[in-house]
């Protein structure tokens, strides 16, 4: 048997992107089983589907009867983080509740508004790329004409509520808060949003259409141009494919080597790359020793 994919990389920057994998078997149509060699970088559904997790490497086998085939997933770069609303609430779950609700209100009687029917909404756990890093808590983001003078009860859409029943909820008046499962107020979340990089690209003389020509010994700065300008993870690192032929410094300057031939130097940041093609010609030849008798 063999699954119909090669050798494969994925980039987590772009997003979570899942490959259907298939394998042929002998006798044709035979049951096949799927697994992963680790899990945490890239899973694989009893029908084959890959989702990858994190970066790293992971092997996917198919298995039919006593035959197996194997391929290795490469995943690269990190997920995105997830936005947060400008006015969120966090809490922990208390003890002994199975669910958790906020149930956010203003004014009293008439002018009472609220989010939703008691027992308001239900909240979720944030993914593990939550953008505030609070993944151990639950989560609502609140409208924002609720966000001022509002009021909030927490409950487990049964008999279980605090404030407790006939009080009044806690004080929210809008912004990233947290709740500890316990207290009788909210607490500012310090949170700074990472900015992730969306694109690299590369400059310097002499480049052009993603290519630049060298002749043996000779150098050239290339530029790497991170977006947007406000990414979080603007460290830019050189790599040369071949530094033999062609040299990177990690200023980004470009030296041909004493090989005549082409390599690609990319600069990478955040989980996102581009690359250069050198050529490198005009290499002197040695000299050919001539030995006499």
């Amino acid at each position: 048997m063999r699954i119909d994919q090669s050798d494969y990389s994925v980039d987590l920057s772009n997003g979570v992107t899942t490959k259907q994998l298939t394998a042929t078997t002998d006798p044709k149509g035979a049951s096949v089983s799927w697994s992963s060699s680790d899990k945490d970088v890239a899973t694989v559904s009893p029908k084959g589907v890959v989702t990858p997790r994190k970066a790293g490497k992971a092997t996917i086998t198919a298995k039919s009867g006593t035959k197996t085939s194997s391929i290795t997933v490469t995943v690269t770069g990190q997920l995105p983080p997830d936005p947060v609303a400008k006015n969120t609430v966090y809490a922990s779950k208390p003890s002994g509740w199975g669910k958790i609700y906020a149930y956010v209100y203003t004014g009293d009687g008439a002018t009472a508004k609220n989010n939703a029917a008691w027992p308001g909404v239900e909240m979720t756990a944030p993914s593990t790329t939550d953008g505030c890093g609070e993944t151990g808590l639950y989560k609502y983001a609140v409208p924002d004409d609720l966000a001022s003078g509002a009021k909030v009860i927490f409950n487990d859409g049964g008999s279980q509520q605090y404030p407790g029943s006939r009080q009044p909820g806690l004080d929210y008046n809008g912004g990233i808060v947290k709740w500890d499962g316990s207290s009788a107020a909210l607490a500012a979340v310090e949170c700074t949003i990472p900015v992730p990089v969306t694109s690299v690209s590369i400059s310097g003389d002499g480049v052009s259409g993603g290519k630049l020509s060298l002749k043996a010994g000779a150098s050239a700065q290339l530029t790497a141009t991170v977006k947007p300008d406000d990414a979080t993870d603007r460290k830019v690192t050189w790599t040369s494919s071949d530094s033999s032929v062609a040299n990177v410094m990690g200023t980004g300057v470009v030296t041909a080597g004493s090989k005549a031939g082409t390599a690609t130097i990319k600069a990478t940041a955040g989980g996102k790359s581009a690359s250069v093609t050198v050529t490198v010609t005009d290499v002197p030849k040695q000299p050919m020793t001539v030995w006499y008798h």
